[in-house]
């Protein structure tokens, strides 16, 4: 009679096992895509900022003045994104369950990238055209890719984070304005206000997918 103990498969932490390698996988083709989105980022700036004839003198010379800075902050997200990358490789190998805090933190980073390029948008042209810069549009682009971490709770954690960073920039840069400059309601807070909401609304759809 064969005495050899019955290993029980436990079905519960096999699943958790494939869906912790999933997020990861899942997670590493997001960072790549940043990684990328910014290196591409780094070379439309230079382009723009140096070659002749595509922004007026005075545009010109502020971006070639703030390319330094810009670029440095580009070559930091794709090191951070590279880094990621390279941890998250390293769970999936060892089969590591991804840090659910960290994650957060992740997200919370990543989120306020557009917020820091806002008010770099500031020194470009003034508090009152980088209310209407095209660097909020990268709201939506991290709220999309927040898609691939697989978790509800942090597309909606990304939108909420988006919603209330630009509220507060939105908040900063109307209290800047002379009291002439507000002749649009595109210097209002009830515009802002909700433009905050169609951002954290975005993040809730998100979640949805």
């Amino acid at each position: 009679m064969n005495n050899t103990p019955v290993k029980i498969l436990d079905w519960g932490e096999s699943y958790q096992r494939s869906l912790d390698t999933e997020i990861l996988r899942s997670e590493r083709q997001r960072v790549t895509i940043l990684a990328g989105f910014f290196t591409f980022a780094a070379c439309m700036l230079s382009i723009i900022s140096f070659v002749p004839g595509l922004l007026d003198a005075e545009f010109r010379e502020r971006f070639q003045a703030q390319w330094p800075w810009t670029l440095a902050l580009y070559g930091v997200i794709v090191v951070y994104e590279w880094a990621l990358r390279a941890v998250m490789g390293w769970l999936i190998e060892h089969r590591r369950h991804p840090n659910a805090a960290l994650r957060y933190l992740n997200a919370f980073i990543e989120t306020s990238i557009p917020t820091v390029m806002l008010f770099i948008a500031v020194s470009l042209v003034g508090p009152r055209d980088a209310l209407g810069s095209p660097a909020f549009l990268l709201y939506f682009f991290f709220i999309l890719l927040s898609i691939l971490r697989l978790d509800p709770r942090l597309c909606l954690f990304t939108g909420s984070v988006a919603a209330v960073e630009h509220f507060i920039f939105a908040t900063m840069m109307i209290g800047a304005l002379e009291p002439g400059a507000q002749t649009s309601i595109a210097y209002t807070m009830v515009y802002h206000f909700n433009r905050s909401l169609i951002l954290f609304a975005a993040g809730l759809a998100a979640g949805l997918v």
